[in-house]
């Protein structure tokens, strides 16, 4: 007999979308069981402690699920993660640290595998729900997720002993009354928010290199110590500081230190700070990873981040 094509109705409609949901509630199920077969998940990361709290908290209440953090400065944990795998050693699952460790000291190494073949949550998959509408993919390579985009504040003054007001430009903290150790510098020789101040102000000509020699001239304790050199400020054992954010100070703010951050003549600039997220070859556990990283993603998960570290 004769073939005809099957008649399109809203009703098929309604079937046809109800498959699709349940195709994803299917892979969250089953995920969801190996997650809890596995029973953790192993993360190496310098997201904030408050972040790690949390989703520690909320992820074993939610799903029976444990986290565990391998945590420190991203330089750190990197060395770490590379010298474990050149021994034979897969502990962790997932990395969550700043841009510059990922993509120039891990991404080269080849310990990361493209991950987009695990995203499956339809909120994550929604380009719409991502700026600039596309799911937020470093490069091509599809290997490094920037989950998130703020705009960074690198000059942070006690204002008990400096106004705000009192410094316009980086060019004031060239003159005779800086030099000699009288600021902090969060060190740029190593990835992090001070070597990610040092470039962008160099590579964008809004200070340059001989700005940055000059810098050096003016003798900066240099520290690689964040929450040290946070602390040092709001204690007033120096009066500003260069390349640490509001991350590193949020926790002398709350506790009512005289801390304020410094508008300059050079613009902000955009930073995903630790929010970049990849993942590792050979996961020993790829469910309770995967079952992480769609919640992660999600709205509820990028939420409870940014209610974790009182960002906006």
């Amino acid at each position: 007999g004769e073939l005809k094509a099957p008649q399109v109705t809203a009703q098929t409609k309604i079937n046809d979308t109800e498959v699709k949901k349940e195709a994803w509630q299917m892979e969250w199920d089953k995920t969801l069981i190996q997650a809890r077969k596995e029973g953790r998940v192993t993360i190496y990361t310098d997201i904030r402690p408050t972040v790690r709290d949390a989703w520690i908290k909320n992820f074993k209440d939610k799903f029976g699920v444990d986290i565990e953090f391998v945590a420190g400065r991203g330089a750190v944990t990197s060395q770490k993660l590379l010298t474990e795998r050149k021994a034979g050693i897969y502990t962790g699952d997932i990395t969550i640290s700043g841009l510059t460790t990922l993509y120039l000291v891990l991404e080269p190494a080849g310990v990361f595998e493209d991950f987009e073949k695990h995203l499956f949550l339809p909120d994550v998959l929604d380009t719409k729900a991502w700026y600039d509408g596309r799911l937020p993919w470093f490069t091509e390579k599809r290997l490094i997720f920037l989950w998130r985009l703020y705009p960074t504040k690198p000059l942070w003054v006690n204002t008990q002993f400096v106004k705000p007001v009192e410094i316009k430009s980086y060019r004031d903290l060239l003159k005779p009354q800086w030099k000699g150790g009288k600021f902090v510098l969060n060190d740029p020789t190593i990835s992090g928010s001070g070597s990610k101040w040092f470039e962008v102000y160099v590579r964008e000509q809004f200070l340059g290199i001989d700005y940055m020699k000059s810098m050096v001239k003016q003798e900066p304790i240099i520290t690689r110590d964040l929450r040290l050199g946070a602390e040092w400020v709001a204690m007033g054992k120096y009066p500003l500081s260069i390349g640490l954010e509001w991350s590193n100070y949020e926790p002398f703010v709350t506790a009512g230190a005289p801390l304020d951050s410094v508008e300059t003549e050079v613009p902000y600039y955009l930073t995903s700070g630790s929010a970049n997220l990849a993942w590792l070859k050979d996961a020993p556990h790829p469910n309770a990873a995967k079952l992480f990283v769609n919640w992660l993603l999600s709205k509820e998960g990028q939420l409870l981040a940014q209610q974790a570290e009182r960002s906006q």
